[in-house]
């Protein structure tokens, strides 16, 4: 692990004490399988990697993703920020072997701009005051491209500039625009400050971490025995929102709702579709 030097003792201890490092002014933006642009709700063409879970109509209109978007093959996860529509792209089904590439568009498809051709397939990705980090690819020996060394980097949407801020084979688990939360094949917990220049250790425990969780500003939102509840980011404060069908899974969270979509197979079909429902936060 990297060292940590005298500003990662402070910074551990705002971390710990639940102040923010660096104040980010706002909740991070997920990409995910849905997302959306004010009242226009966008979802993938394939729900799971596997291309045979589509997304249908519970409470809300699903929308198809504009025409004019670069397809690769498939369309992975998206992202609605400020007016445009951020998405990854790569070859189609669930071939990972190779990696993908991040693109951004306007709301009607079109304007796209290349932003990286380096992206792991299904890895997390966030935006947060107009920067985007994303976890990057990492060649496997005798599986795929050789020469990618994977990691988690940072893209500046106002200049497009790129900077690699950890490296090495690393999952990228969460990002709240102070630090950058990861793990890797030792078990490491960790988190780098956006800017790449110190880590600190963190409990494994943490929602950081938590598998089909999501965090939105001081807040965790998760689904348990048929209740989608809230509570606060590592602590306590629970409040059940409302209650779920079974097979139920939180697909994004926006600044007033909370999106989640029942998987159901239908008669006389082969693929399950997801109904999905939103409720306020």
């Amino acid at each position: 692990m990297n060292k940590k030097p005298v500003s990662a003792i402070i910074a551990a201890i705002a971390l710990l004490n639940g102040v923010s490092a660096f104040a980010a002014t706002e909740e991070a933006c997920y990409f995910s399988n849905l997302s959306n642009n004010w009242d226009t709700v966008y979802g993938t063409p394939h729900y799971a990697s596997n291309g045979g879970i589509y997304f249908t109509d519970g409470n809300i209109h699903i929308s198809s993703l504009p025409y004019g978007m670069i397809n690769e093959g498939d369309i992975y996860d998206i992202c609605c920020y400020n007016g445009r529509i951020y998405y990854t792209t790569g070859p189609e089904g669930s071939d990972i072997s190779m990696p993908i590439k991040i693109y951004s568009c306007d709301i009607y498809g079109g304007n796209n701009i290349l932003l990286a051709d380096n992206a792991e397939a299904y890895g997390a990705a966030f935006i947060i005051d107009n920067v985007l980090y994303y976890q990057e690819y990492r060649s496997t020996p005798g599986y795929g491209p050789e020469g990618y060394n994977g990691g988690v980097s940072r893209i500046d949407l106002s200049n497009l500039s790129w900077k690699r801020i950890v490296s090495g084979g690393v999952w990228l688990t969460y990002c709240d625009g102070d630090y950058a939360y990861y793990t890797d094949h030792s078990n490491i917990y960790a988190a780098v400050d956006v800017n790449g220049n110190y880590v600190i250790d963190i409990d494994p425990g943490s929602d950081e971490y938590a598998y089909d969780v999501f965090i939105k500003g001081d807040r965790t939102y998760y689904i348990l025995d048929g209740g989608l509840y809230e509570r606060t980011r590592n602590g306590g404060n629970v409040r059940l929102i409302c209650t779920v069908p079974e097979n139920s899974h939180i697909n994004n969270i926006s600044s007033n709702y909370v999106y989640y979509s029942q998987l159901v197979r239908r008669p006389g079909r082969v693929n399950m579709v997801a109904v999905t429902n939103r409720v306020d936060r």
